[in-house]
């Protein structure tokens, strides 16, 4: 069976620099599209929704914290919490995500991330995965 993904996706999360907003595309679990949004040199909020097309149609609410931790040379490593709420399991996800970013250039930038998800449904944990594991691109709009 063949799935389709359709994702809307909004992200408030950091750039490396405060005033440049970007947008971004990140391949994951459910692919996804998105715009970034720094809120201060440390901490981002990244809310998202996404949506599965297929035999079993669903859409995917997330959000995320994001704290910026320590900068080497040109790697910026972050790690954060995160909760999705999936309307086909009709069940919520929390999860913790830990990542690197960096500039290529001022216009581009790329980032890595694991986030692993505990699946909380009616009656307690039903699975662990690590469904926003991924890596992306960033493109800038800013100066």
């Amino acid at each position: 069976m063949k799935i389709i993904s359709i994702l809307c996706f909004l992200s408030i999360s950091f750039s490396q620099d405060i005033d440049k907003h970007s947008v971004f595309i990140k391949a994951q679990y459910v692919p996804t599209v998105g715009a970034e949004f720094k809120l201060s040199q440390k901490i981002s909020l990244r809310p998202s929704i996404m949506a599965t097309i297929s035999n079993n149609s669903s859409f995917i609410v997330n959000a995320a914290l994001i704290f910026n931790t320590k900068s080497e040379s040109l790697l910026t490593k972050y790690i954060g919490t995160n909760f999705t709420y999936e309307s086909s399991l009709d069940g919520i996800y929390a999860g913790l995500l830990a990542g690197v970013k960096t500039n290529i250039n001022n216009k581009i930038g790329v980032f890595g991330e694991i986030g692993l998800d505990v699946g909380l449904f009616g009656d307690g944990i039903e699975s662990i995965g690590l469904q926003n594991t991924g890596v992306g691109i960033n493109y800038f709009l800013g100066k």
